[in-house]
């Protein structure tokens, strides 16, 4: 799935691309979540809120702030985003450098090159570190699964603990590990009822814990044990 925003204050061309995305989507077998603002403002306020996007379509010549303002403050909250700029000219090139930009759309939108630029974006997207997508306190939100220390299963919670922060969840620790098993993301490891971990952050392992680079210590069960050797070898202690 894919999270794309379309900023635009033309509606005839708010429709041109939007159709063109789930036209793409559908070709594709890409499903697309699309939202779309007319003003830059109002997407912003939005990603300030928590809201995370993959790719934004970006006009900009809009009123308010423009599209390379607007990217300015973007870049600000979210680094990954892929901006992709839908203007009448060309020559915004050298002034949009700095907001590193994925792509340009020459208006009218030539529909063979926003499937170009589509393809190209939507495979950078894919084929680089994977985000894990939940909903935390009602707010859409991702974050990288390299970024993923561990999950920690609570009651009916999970807390997903990253080295800048961490987010509760209401899902069963079980189906988590589920969905990232068929994803083929084999770099977490169950290593107790409570525990799901990225085993790229672990340093070391001792007779019932694993102790991750940032130091901390989590507790191993007994019957899980013999998986963490092999998965981590000569990392004892």
């Amino acid at each position: 799935m894919l999270d794309i925003a379309i900023c635009e204050d033309e509606r005839f061309q708010q429709g041109a691309l939007e159709e063109m995305l789930y036209a793409l989507g559908k070709k594709l077998g890409i499903y697309l979540e699309v939202s779309v603002y007319e003003r830059g403002e109002s997407l912003l306020a939005e990603v300030s809120k928590g809201v995370q996007y993959d790719v934004i379509y970006l006009d900009i010549e809009m009123e308010g702030m423009n599209g390379i303002r607007v990217a300015e403050a973007l870049r600000n909250q979210d680094r990954t985003v892929q901006i992709i700029y839908v203007t009448q000219y060309d020559c915004y090139v050298r002034q949009s450098i700095d907001t590193m930009p994925s792509g340009y759309l020459v208006k009218p939108v030539n529909p063979e090159e926003f499937e170009r630029v589509f393809r190209k974006i939507s495979g950078w997207i894919q084929g680089k570190d994977a985000f894990y997508r939940f909903i935390c306190d009602k707010i859409p939100r991702k974050v990288l699964l390299k970024d993923i220390l561990y999950f920690k299963s609570s009651l009916r919670q999970v807390e997903i603990v990253c080295e800048e922060g961490s987010y509760l969840i209401y899902r069963k620790l079980n189906e988590i590990e589920q969905e990232l098993v068929a994803e083929n993301q084999k770099q977490f490891l169950r290593i107790h009822q409570s525990y799901l971990v990225n085993y790229n952050h672990i340093r070391c392992f001792g007779h019932n814990w694993v102790e991750l680079q940032t130091g901390k210590r989590l507790s191993m069960s007994r019957g899980r044990r013999e998986i963490v050797e092999k998965r981590l070898g000569g990392a004892s202690m």
